[in-house]
């Protein structure tokens, strides 16, 4: 090629080179419009995807932005019913019906025990957690099909009449007995235990009121030894055991209280019996109740015959026993023995401020024909009592043909006699004092003898205001009451055992 024509060839080139764009574009383009607009969709002829949330895919009625937890299934929605299939129904981000209250790791809702009872509940209950049953009565009943021995009954007032029906059911109220009121209404006894139930039996956290019965306004119990167990029984009514009358059995009465419960009290004498408890025959065993303001012919709060039955750490406070003809009756303001036994032990109770017409304002030990055997009265505080209408022990009485064991009491500032003896009564290690007579009967002022004293007894605190709860009859350092009791018996601690409430075997509480 000729030098000429390659010259003219880079000429034309590098005229070129001063157009040109490294990145390809066009600079009259950059520079010759207005490119800062929203692009513009192409039409492809085809709608926009819609919003998976807002689809009802299950054809539910709901979609996700409505709230359904599940929208591949038509049964999970908001307004779905919660059922006990481990699954959260109605998406409110639990599953309802799988709590288990009771902790025995079965749902609540498939769970047939224990069976409940809800007086507010529905009606056509079944007894499960979800469903209650609306007596108390029915939830008995229903244990047998569901087998299942227990019965939680919810806060409220139950207009009913109970009976266990010889099954071994525990029925408890699950907020207590005050919350948990059954009331007869004057139809009858309240609560019947009479098929032979034994301990296994257990009543429990309830109020038993308004029952009206020959026998047994609260609770009336025959040849049966259920558990009785934190029970309020109050207001009840009955010629014989206004609160409990348990013939032939071994019932454990425990932690409840008795208040205001009548055994018609004024009389007749006969059968006017118990205005707490009656006890005929049987070995009950009645611990850590409260006895207050209940009123009886006999046995203002407990009355005792022919039975084996242990009294212990017991509060026992104004209660009365009067008859209207005060030769014949009103006997045991707090306890009537009418007829012990060898193995009737009256031990560790507070016994205040009771009221009897005749015969022992606290505590009456009575037999009419000797041979039964010879109860124990002993470590009890017996202050504050009264009689009436005669000068017949207003703390401590033996009287007929028994021979009671009185022993390491504290009686203290009684209306009356504080001991009134018989020829029989075997009285030693007790604290008299201040009482309007000390020692009464046929066996004189045991002052000085067999361990019997006669001093203060130096406890935190006594106060004759018929308020028993402000009294503590713990002895204080130095107390004559501190192992003062029989050398032969010894307290918790292995010493030997103090006099009063306090001291002994059962004084522990």
């Amino acid at each position: 090629m000729r030098l000429s024509t390659v010259l003219a060839l880079a000429g034309l080139l590098g005229a070129c080179n001063n157009d040109f764009d490294p990145k390809g574009e066009d600079p009259g383009a950059q520079g010759g419009g207005d490119d800062t607009g929203e692009p513009v969709e192409e039409d492809t002829g085809e709608a926009p995807e819609p919003d998976p949330d807002t689809v009802d895919d299950d054809g539910d009625g709901f979609t996700e932005e409505d709230g359904d937890c599940d929208d591949a299934d038509a049964d999970i929605n908001p307004a779905a019913e919660e059922i006990c299939d481990g699954v959260d129904n109605d998406c409110d981000g639990t599953s309802d019906a799988d709590a288990d209250v009771d902790g025995d790791g079965l749902q609540d809702c498939a769970d047939a025990c224990p069976v409940y009872v809800d007086v507010d509940a529905a009606p056509g209950g079944t007894g499960h957690h979800d469903a209650p049953l609306q007596l108390i009565q029915d939830g008995i009943e229903a244990t047998v099909d569901l087998g299942c021995n227990e019965v939680e009954v919810a806060a409220g007032l139950y207009i009913e009449q109970l009976d266990t029906l010889g099954y071994p059911v525990h029925v408890y109220g699950r907020d207590g007995a005050a919350a948990t009121v059954v009331d007869a209404a004057g139809a009858g006894s309240v609560l019947t235990i009479a098929t032979g139930e034994d301990r296994s039996t257990v009543i429990e956290g309830l109020t038993l009121t308004g029952g009206v019965a020959a026998q047994g306004g609260g609770a009336y119990l025959d040849s049966s030894s259920p558990h009785l167990l934190d029970l309020i029984i109050d207001a009840n009514e009955a010629d014989g055991g206004a609160g409990v009358r348990t013939f032939y059995g071994d019932p454990l009465i425990e932690g409840c209280s008795f208040t205001g419960n009548d055994a018609c009290w004024g009389g007749p004498e006969e059968g006017c019996d118990g205005g707490g408890i009656m006890v005929r025959s049987g070995a009950p065993e009645i611990i850590g109740n409260v006895f207050e303001l209940n009123r009886a012919g006999d046995g203002g709060a407990l009355w005792l015959a022919y039975a084996d039955a242990l009294v212990a750490q017991n509060v026992i406070a104004r209660n009365e026993a009067h008859d209207d003809d005060p030769t014949q009756a009103g006997q045991g303001g707090g306890i009537d023995v009418q007829v012990g036994t060898s193995d009737t032990f009256i031990l560790n109770n507070i016994i205040v401020d009771n009221t009897a017409s005749s015969h022992g304002g606290g505590v009456v030990a009575y037999e009419l024909v000797a041979g039964y055997g010879e109860p124990t009265i002993a470590h009890n505080v017996v202050a504050w009592n009264r009689v009436t209408d005669t000068n017949n022990g207003a703390g401590i009485l033996a009287n007929g043909n028994t021979a009671p064991v009185i022993k390491a009491n504290v009686v203290y500032g009684n209306d009356g006699p504080g001991i009134t003896t018989n020829a029989g009564a075997v009285v030693s290690y007790n604290l008299v004092w201040i009482n309007d007579d000390n020692w009464s009967g046929a066996q004189g002022d045991l002052s000085g003898i067999d361990g019997n004293l006669q001093t203060a007894p130096l406890v935190v605190r006594s106060n004759d205001n018929t308020d028993w709860t402000d009294d503590d009859w713990t002895p204080v350092s130095g107390s004559p009451l501190i192992d003062g009791g029989d050398p032969a018996e010894t307290d918790a601690d292995g010493t030997r055992a103090d006099i009063g409430a306090y001291g002994g075997a059962w004084g522990g509480w």
